[in-house]
């Protein structure tokens, strides 16, 4: 009885230590920037990470 009461109230400490950072998520950016690029715009695209030719090859 004692161990289950101890495991209840370890797992209502848990539950309660998460709280806060539910909170401070914010799902609505202001910090965000959005781009609009007109159709028909070239682009290059680089990678910034080198790959290994022996695993890139099919």
């Amino acid at each position: 009885m004692k161990r289950r009461v101890l495991a209840m109230l370890l797992a209502g400490v848990v539950a309660l230590n998460g709280l806060p950072v539910l909170a401070a998520q914010d799902t609505t950016s202001d910090e965000m920037e959005e781009y609009t690029v007109p159709e028909g715009t070239e682009f290059k695209l680089q990678l910034h990470t080198t790959v290994n030719s022996k695993t890139s090859k099919l």
